[in-house]
Formats: C-alpha cells, sequence, structure tokens
C-alpha cells in the first residue's frame, strides 16, 4: 500500500489490495475492500460497505459507499459494489443500495 503525503484516517480493519494509491485527507472506514492497483484521490470519504474492484480510480471530493438516503432504509444491511477499472470523478457521491 503506497500513500501520499498528509492526513488521512484509514481504519485497521479494511482490507487494501497491493499497490494502491491513497491521498491526503480521505477517510476509509472498517467494513471497506479495495482492490489491487487502485488510485483514490484526497478528500475522498468511503464508507462501510464498500466493495471496489481492481484498478479503479477515484478522484478528490467523492464520497462512496454513503448510507441510503430513504430513512426506512438506514438499518437495513447493504453493499456498494464498484466493479473493476471503474473510475469515479470529482465529487460524486455513490450511496449503498438495498
Amino acid at each position: 500500500m503506497k500513500y501520499s503525503n498528509g492526513l488521512r484516517d484509514i481504519h485497521s480493519k479494511a482490507q487494501i489490495g497491493q499497490n494502491v494509491t491513497i491521498g491526503s485527507f480521505t477517510t476509509i472506514e472498517e467494513d471497506v475492500v479495495i482492490g489491487d492497483g487502485c488510485r483514490i484521490g484526497s478528500n475522498v470519504h468511503i464508507f462501510n460497505g464498500a466493495r471496489i474492484g481492481q484498478n479503479c480510480q477515484i478522484y478528490p471530493g467523492a464520497s462512496i459507499s454513503a448510507p441510503p438516503q430513504t430513512k426506512q432504509l438506514l438499518d437495513e444491511p447493504a453493499l456498494l459494489q464498484i466493479g473493476n477499472g471503474t473510475i469515479i470523478r470529482e465529487c460524486c457521491t455513490l450511496n449503498r443500495g438495498n
């Protein structure tokens, strides 16, 4: 795992593949799996339930696997699966689904 300079908050139980770059001021929660060769930009928040494939690029300011916006689904277990080679551009929000 390779880190850029700067502060970041990465939970010790997050599963991060090899040759992953993680930018400054990024938060990665406990129940997260990131595949090999991914590039995670700065100021990204990856919430519990994210499953990110190999060789993905997540640009700065993205919010990945945030809780669903529907109140009735907030307590339901859910995942967000992102396939290999996906590019997520700046400031995108991807919520978990059910």
